[in-house]
């Protein structure tokens, strides 16, 4: 054996050990079965040394094991060396020499394996250090604990996965590594099994306990989202942060929370600490629902607030406001006043690195009345057209300061201050509020057919002087009382661009001897103001809001009807009208509302002694609710109920909580004595407005009639609408101009029975037409018409009342008159039913009742109401609930 020749060899080396042996071998009488049997028993101690070697070098690499959890190799200095001469000892080594009782040959064996576990282990070594230096670390910026915590719950929440034990165990055992606040690779390897969906591969290059980039957590994050955010609910959104927590106060005053920035377009919560650091900074932030969950990015060190409102100059602060909050800006002492700030004035405020680094006061201003706002930019009597500059502020100045915008500017005053800068309006200071007496009108050709007048004939009861010419150097003419003026499109009156046209005395009238009215020529109280313009020229009557109103409520209710109906109509009207006063509805024109009915019929019939009666004793009152105009909307009849905005596209109901469906019935109403109407009628025989939603219970009303309406007797109450034969030609063309007027409301049917908001089909043959929601009080709200190749939806009661209408059929009323309706329904208080052969659609039916929307104000009702003693605030407040009724002039 090797083990043996090994042995051997070491002993021949010892010169006693040979001379021993040559001594036994030559001793007369040597008894060679002695010496056979004591070589094997040497045989099987060394095999039984053996095996006690081998459970030594078990028992030494466990050990190894246990004390190489905090050392990357080797034993534990003095205490395994202990440890293994104990095992040695067991195993009958001598410590010295390392033989077995005393014999040399095991304790080599023990030297040799000692040799080869330690060669091992310094190749091993060796390894990891070519590793380590050929292997190159990640470099860069690592993703933060926190912002991985918030993404993946963002993730997570987003895709609906609430598996929330597996999302904090993987943050739990992190928080208490020596990662440094940052991700590990190990980490986000768990991360990612939450999202089996996302075939996202992790990079190579990584150890276990090693840091993630931010780059490359991104690549992950982006491609989830790509799965799991197919709706595009998170953003990545760029924004500079202004202010964090109580630096802002908000317009109640209130310091924001401490976890609250605004930015310089927005307010948001932010979820990451990083975020805290980026004052003045652009960034872009991972951000869903107004919450910011991460930091994606620095995107610079720069940043410019653009025509903010300086407060005031403090002595280490700037205080100024902006989009509706109050900012302080802190700075080193003396900063602001160095560089050139001053209070109650529009600044550019430029920042570097974080710190206020300029300020650029903005000092010159115009003022004068505003003409109009046209073309993204304004037109100021006396100091011409100026664009606005497209980071245009307007601040309210006076009460709370409050950021308004152009439409909040008022036309045809000069409440406003304009900071002009490079030709262009760098924000509009609007420095008071008054009451405003004057209505500008724009005045439409005959039958209200166009905006544009080619020319124009005139005369009054009175001189009239006629106003032209640059406005530095204006130039009047007199026109003689009875006179004719006639002005065409080509006149040298138009050399300055306006021509104004003043009565000579108040009360004087101007006739437009070319315009068609009903009453026929229609003669106005105020002034006119031409322009010219390319397509013609712009007609706009500019008088006292109590005098058009004396030519407005003749035009939207009969001067017969009782005083305190008419006064209701009057306040409603104002109201409108000073709303839109407040809020031009033609800025582009210079006017606040026209004079048809796309705002309020004004001048189509003659003033009358009673409507402007009923106007003088409501002089200057509005309604009211809260702090706020109401919407004073108003109609013809009800059929017994009234309904909410919401048969209006995008309207919220509870924005206006005043109009409310509700029967327009006497039970529970009182007269101006507080006297109960009719004590007979109890309110809870009435079924409430929001019954009439189901196509049952509204059938059954509609198809009768209830005595204790207030309109019962009207002969609009109840109608019938009849079509004999169906033209789907026809009904198609309706569909198809109502999508051009009206986008959002035409739906069509797609492959799994849902509609989307698309350009109709042609459904082709009709094989059914059905009313498929109603609105509370029972007003059609959607229309469903299905064809041979397809299906339509027709959104909100106006669009139904155009779909509907063939333009030959007679709407028959309930007293049997008739009534052409060329173009549109009554109303969609309606129920319908169809007449078919061999299953397509040939004609429909519809029993309905009511005149107009059904929302607010019922003239009809109103008239009924003041027929049984009830005065006009009782009337405001049954049909606007809530509301108050205030002078304002």
């Amino acid at each position: 054996m090797e083990r043996g020749g090994r042995e051997r060899d070491s002993r021949q080396n010892h010169p006693a050990r040979s001379a021993r042996r040559k001594s036994t071998m030559q001793t007369p009488g040597h008894n060679r079965y002695l010496d056979e049997k004591r070589d094997a028993q040497r045989r099987e101690a060394e095999r039984r040394a053996e095996k006690r070697l081998a459970a030594i070098n078990r028992a030494g690499k466990q050990q190894n094991r246990r004390q190489s959890r905090g050392r990357s190799y080797g034993f534990s200095g003095r205490t395994g060396l202990k440890e293994n001469a104990v095992l040695n000892k067991r195993a009958g080594l001598n410590g010295r020499n390392g033989t077995y009782g005393g014999n040399p040959p095991g304790g080599r064996w023990m030297k040799l394996t000692v040799i080869v576990l330690g060669a091992a282990l310094l190749f091993l070594l060796l390894i990891r250090a070519i590793v380590e230096i050929t292997v190159p670390r990640a470099e860069g910026e690592y993703l933060s604990l926190q912002e991985a915590g918030n993404m993946t719950w963002l993730l997570a929440d987003t895709a609906g996965i609430t598996d929330s034990n597996a999302y904090a165990s993987i943050f739990a055992r992190e928080a208490s590594s020596d990662s440094d606040g940052m991700l590990t690779f190990s980490q986000w390897k768990q991360i990612t099994e939450l999202f089996p969906d996302c075939a996202f591969e992790l990079p190579g290059g990584y150890r276990k306990k090693e840091k993630v980039l931010q780059e490359d957590w991104y690549r992950f994050f982006d491609e989830a989202r790509r799965v799991y955010d197919q709706e595009g609910r998170i953003h990545d959104m760029d924004l500079t942060p202004i202010g964090f927590g109580a630096s802002v106060t908000d317009a109640d005053g209130r310091a924001l929370e401490e976890n609250a920035l605004i930015s310089a377009e927005s307010a948001y919560t932010y979820m990451s600490e990083r975020i805290r650091d980026c004052l003045f900074l652009p960034i872009v932030a991972v951000e869903r629902d107004g919450i910011l969950y991460a930091l994606r990015e620095k995107t610079g060190t720069q940043s410019e607030l653009s025509n903010i409102w300086l407060m005031e100059v403090e002595k280490d602060a700037l205080r100024c406001f902006w989009n509706d909050y109050e900012l302080t800006i802190s700075m080193p002492e003396g900063k602001a006043e160095q560089l050139g700030a001053s209070r109650e004035q529009v600044a550019d405020l430029s920042f570097a690195d974080g710190a206020l680094a300029a300020v650029h006061m903005c000092t010159d201003k115009v003022s004068g009345k505003l003409l109009k706002i046209r073309d993204n930019g304004a037109e100021i009597e006396g100091q011409g057209f100026y664009p606005f500059a497209e980071k245009l502020k307007i601040y309210r100045l006076y009460g709370t300061l409050k950021k308004y915008y152009t439409t909040d500017l008022c036309i045809g005053y000069d409440f406003t201050d304009f900071v002009i800068e490079d030709g262009e309006i760098q924000a509009c200071l609007v420095v008071k509020e008054e009451a405003m007496e004057n209505i500008r009108v724009l005045v439409k050709t005959s039958d209200f057919g166009s905006a544009f007048h080619e020319a124009l004939e005139m005369k009054a009861d009175c001189d009239l002087s006629v106003i032209s010419g640059p406005y530095e150097a204006r130039q009047t003419t007199v026109v003689p009382a009875g006179e004719t003026l006639m002005i065409g499109k080509d006149s040298e009156l138009f050399a300055g661009g306006r021509v104004r046209i003043e009565p000579a005395v108040l009360t004087g009238h101007i006739s437009l001897l070319n315009v068609n009215r009903s009453q026929g020529v229609p003669s106005y109280r105020g002034s006119l103001e031409l322009e010219k313009q390319q397509d013609g020229i712009v007609v706009i009557n500019e008088v006292l809001l109590e005098e058009y109103l004396y030519a407005v409520v003749p035009s939207e209710m009969p001067s017969s009807y009782p005083l305190e109906a008419l006064k209701a109509q009057a306040v409603c009207a104002r109201t409108y009208a000073y709303a839109k006063m407040l809020h031009a509805g033609l800025p582009a024109y210079g006017a606040h509302v026209d004079d048809s009915a796309g705002f309020q019929v004004y001048n189509n019939i003659t003033e009358n002694v009673e409507t402007t009666k009923a106007v003088k004793e409501t002089k200057g009152e509005l309604v009211y609710y809260g702090e706020q105009l109401a919407d004073t909307y108003y109609y013809s009849t009800s059929c017994g109920y009234g309904t909410n905005t919401g048969i209006w596209l995008n309207s919220v109901p509870e924005n206006s909580p005043y109009l409310q469906a509700k029967a327009v019935n006497v039970a529970g109403v009182t007269d101006a004595q507080g006297d109960t109407i009719d004590e007979s009628v109890n309110e809870a025989d009435i079924s409430p407005a929001g019954s009439m939603m189901t196509e049952e219970e509204f059938a059954a009303f509609i198809t009768t009639t209830r005595d204790s309406d207030f309109e019962k007797d009207e002969a609009w109450y109840r109608w019938t609408y009849q079509v004999d034969q169906l033209d789907s030609t026809i009904l198609y063309s309706n569909i198809v101009k109502r999508y051009e007027a009206n986008p959002g409301a035409i739906y069509v049917r797609q492959a799994d029975g849902g509609f989307a908001n698309q350009a109709p089909v042609d459904p082709g043959r009709i094989t059914d037409i059905y009313i498929a929601a109603r609105n509370a009080g029972g007003v059609a709200e959607e229309l469903v018409i299905e064809g041979e190749n397809g299906a339509v939806m027709v959104k909100t009661e106006h669009n139904i009342r155009y779909v509907l209408s063939n333009g030959t059929s007679k709407v028959i009323r309930q007293d049997g008159s008739e009534y052409n309706a060329a173009s549109m329904l009554p109303s969609a208080f309606f129920t319908m039913e169809t007449g078919k052969e061999n299953g397509y659609v040939v004609g429909y039916s519809l029993i309905g009742g009511g005149f107009g929307h059904g929302v607010g104000l019922s003239q009809n009702g109103a008239r009924s109401m003041a027929a049984d003693g009830c005065d006009s605030d009782t009337i405001l407040g049954f049909f606007y609930e809530g509301s108050s009724v205030k002078a304002v002039y």
